[in-house]
């Protein structure tokens, strides 16, 4: 599977637990997505750093996958980083950028570089049948396990967007807040352990 405008790296890259948000794009091509093996095969899937000033999903991602440095993961992890480009400038998204959060299967602009490219990484997920699709945002933690859900107008899809989480196969939407060591937009606190205590 070739991946469009999508680097896969199925180990953590060099240097990469330790770069900030805006660094990013030194180490990394652009957008990318980590394939790492855990001893439970069915993955769990994390986006991280959709929106380029959102970095808390990437600040949790690196510190849980630095406690594991040592040992293998519990279970497989697809870590998806999204927008480094816009990370670099502390940006939501660079002028004439799609955002990276509306760009999912059920866009309405499939033909978009950036929807081509999600499109590859929601079918590498879903091939992968994964355990559970999460989305770290600064604000919230969007959890997808389970069943299927329906939105209100029956489409799965638009039950899956309104909880900005990617409609991987057989996952149900739902929200919860996740704590983080920055302060969010909303000013409620953080520590990033939430979401990753299946990993």
């Amino acid at each position: 599977m070739t991946a469009p405008n999508c680097a896969v790296f199925e180990s953590i890259p060099d240097r990469f637990l330790d770069c900030p948000a805006e660094r990013l794009a030194e180490l990394l091509p652009g957008p990318c997505l980590m394939d790492l093996p855990g001893r439970e095969r069915r993955p769990l899937f994390v986006s991280v750093l959709l929106h380029g000033n959102e970095d808390t999903g990437l600040a949790a991602a690196q510190e849980v996958l630095r406690r594991h440095l040592s040992r293998e993961l519990h279970r497989s992890l697809l870590l998806f980083v999204g927008n480094v480009a816009a990370a670099a400038a502390n940006v939501r998204t660079l002028p004439g950028q799609a955002d990276y959060n509306r760009v999912w299967p059920g866009t309405p602009t499939p033909d978009i570089p950036e929807a081509h490219m999600a499109r590859w990484v929601f079918d590498y997920a879903a091939s992968r049948r994964p355990f559970a699709s999460i989305e770290a945002q600064n604000w919230a933690l969007a959890l997808a396990v389970g069943a299927h859900s329906r939105g209100p107008d029956g489409d799965s899809s638009s039950a899956v967007q309104a909880a900005a989480i990617k409609p991987l196969p057989g996952a149900i939407a739902a929200t919860a807040s996740i704590k983080t060591r920055r302060r969010s937009p909303l000013g409620r606190p953080a520590t990033p352990q939430l979401f990753f205590g299946v990993l």
